[in-house]
């Protein structure tokens, strides 16, 4: 990926991430599939502070979607909307949610990552599922992106 291309990517993840009240971000999502991803940066030789992206699909992972509450940690006790698990590629989809606000769960490499997100589904929306990314980096945060190509 090119630093434009990263730089975008980064904006993007702004766009659609709040800070809730106990400091905790929370993404806004249309449509709840996409792909999972692990994510980790390398150092460009020559370039201060330029890195280089590297992504590996993460196949086979448990996702899980609790429902959220305010002042009620994930996700003990609460039961659980849906399940299902990455396939080919990491790519995912999860159906039949009504929209609100969710704990979305990774069980990847032995440890949980939880998302808060507000579902909020756009009728007659042109996001596509290939073009969103839910990515655990390589300092353990868990994060929503998606792809957008500028002509």
């Amino acid at each position: 990926m090119s630093a434009n291309g990263l730089f975008l990517l980064a904006i993007m993840l702004g766009a659609v991430c709040q800070q809730t009240g106990n400091g905790e971000q929370e993404y806004a999502v249309e449509r709840l599939c996409g792909k999972l991803e692990r994510v980790w940066f390398i150092p460009i030789k020559g370039s201060a502070n330029s890195f280089e992206q590297k992504t590996k699909s993460l196949n086979n992972i448990p996702l899980r979607l609790y429902r959220r509450a305010e002042n009620i940690s994930c996700c003990e006790g609460l039961p659980i909307v849906t399940k299902t698990e990455t396939g080919h590629r990491g790519q995912f989809k999860l159906k039949g949610v009504a929209p609100g606000l969710y704990w979305f769960v990774a069980v990847a490499e032995g440890r949980e990552y939880k998302l808060r997100i507000r579902y909020e589904p756009a009728k007659g929306s042109d996001i596509l599922c290939s073009d969103l990314f839910f990515q655990i980096t390589d300092s353990g945060a868990f994060q929503f992106g998606r792809k957008v190509t500028v002509d």
